[in-house]
């Protein structure tokens, strides 16, 4: 079960970053690279985020 999760939370990282690179790819005439960047690039800038904020005194992992 644990290896499934694994694999399934790896597939949304690459996943989704290449779902938003294909459409900024038709969509806006970009290419496929610079928008699979920029959406790595702010999936990961998103989880430091809630990861600190989680950390925080009265977070959500932190009540």
């Amino acid at each position: 079960m644990q290896m499934k999760f694994a694999a399934f939370v790896a597939l949304l990282w690459i996943g989704v970053p290449v779902s938003i690179g294909l459409l900024a790819a038709h969509f806006w005439n970009l290419s496929f690279w610079i928008g699979f960047g920029v959406a790595l690039f702010a999936l990961i800038v998103n989880a430091l985020i809630i990861e600190w904020e989680d950390r925080q005194p009265g977070g959500w992992g932190n009540p």
